[in-house]
C-alpha cells in the first residue's frame, strides 16, 4: 500500500524520532524510536547483544548529510520473550510478561538535537491515556525496511487483537529491518511497536503482521519504576 498524505505528514513530523539500528559485526539491522530525550525503544529480538557489546551497535538518525550516529550507553530494561512465542499446537503463548521490547539509554541526548533554527529532534513519549486499539483502526508505520537508509511510512489497518491484549494484528507492508518500527494512530500518538510477521488463530494467513501495544509496554515499565523515563513530553 502506497503512503498517503497522512503518512507523509507523520513521517515529516515524527520521522526524526526513529532510528536505524545497525549491528557492526553481522550487518543485521532494525528500527527503533526515541521515547525520551536519551531513551530508545525497540524489539528485544532486534537488540539481542549483551550490554558489554553495546559499542558494536550504532543508532543512526536521518540520512545522507543529515545522518547522526548515536552510541548506546546502558540497558534500562528488557522484557521476557522474543518475537511471538507459540505453543506446539500453534496457539499463541503471548501475555503481559512476554512483550518483546527493550529500553536503552543513549549517549548524549539525541532528542534534544537542534534540527533547524526553530525545532529540535524531539521524541515520541508513551502516553497512559491512549485508547486501546480496535479492529479497523488506521496506523502509520515508520521503519527502515529492506536495509534502506531512508525512512519509509506505510499505512496499516488493525485486523484484530490477540495474546490477551498484548498483540495487535495488522496488514501493513513491512520487510526485513522493520522490527521495532513505531506505529502511530491518526492523532500522531505512538500506539504500538511492530515486531514481526504472522498470526495465530483467527488471524492466520499471508500478509498478516503483528505489533505490541504501547499501553502494555508502559504498564510493564510502571511496575519497574521506569515510566518517568518514557512519558515526558518534548
Amino acid at each position: 500500500m502506497s503512503p498517503s498524505p497522512a503518512d507523509d505528514a507523520v513521517r515529516a513530523t515524527l520521522g526524526p524520532h526513529a532510528c536505524r539500528i545497525e549491528h557492526e559485526f553481522d550487518g543485521t539491522f532494525g528500527t527503533g524510536v526515541l521515547v525520551g530525550p536519551n531513551v530508545m525503544l525497540t524489539n528485544s529480538h532486534v537488540l539481542r547483544v549483551a550490554e558489554t557489546e553495546y559499542s558494536t551497535i550504532a543508532l543512526l538518525f536521518g540520512a545522507g548529510a543529515d545522518r547522526r550516529a548515536c552510541p548506546l550507553a546502558r540497558l534500562l530494561f528488557r522484557s521476557e520473550g522474543t518475537e511471538f512465542e507459540m505453543t506446539a499446537d500453534g496457539s499463541d503463548d503471548a501475555d503481559a510478561t512476554r512483550l518483546d521490547f527493550v529500553l536503552v539509554e543513549t549517549t548524549g541526548s539525541p532528542g534534544r538535537d537542534v534540527m533547524s533554527m526553530t525545532a529540535r529532534r524531539g521524541w515520541s513519549p508513551l502516553m497512559p491515556a491512549v485508547d486501546q486499539l480496535v479492529t479497523g483502526d488506521r496506523l502509520t508505520i515508520l521503519g527502515h525496511a529492506a536495509a534502506s537508509e531512508q525512512l519509509v511510512a506505510r499505512t496499516a489497518t488493525v485486523l484484530g487483537i490477540g495474546g490477551e491484549g498484548t498483540r495487535v494484528f495488522h496488514d501493513g507492508e513491512t520487510h526485513g529491518g522493520s522490527s521495532g518500527s513505531p506505529c502511530y494512530d491518526d492523532r500522531m500518538r505512538l500506539v504500538a511497536l511492530h515486531n514481526g510477521s504472522g498470526g495465530t488463530g483467527a488471524f492466520r494467513g499471508s500478509g498478516i503482521k503483528r505489533a505490541i501495544p504501547t499501553v502494555e509496554i508502559l504498564m510493564c515499565l510502571q511496575q519497574h519504576g521506569l515510566d518517568g523515563r518514557v512519558t515526558g513530553t518534548p
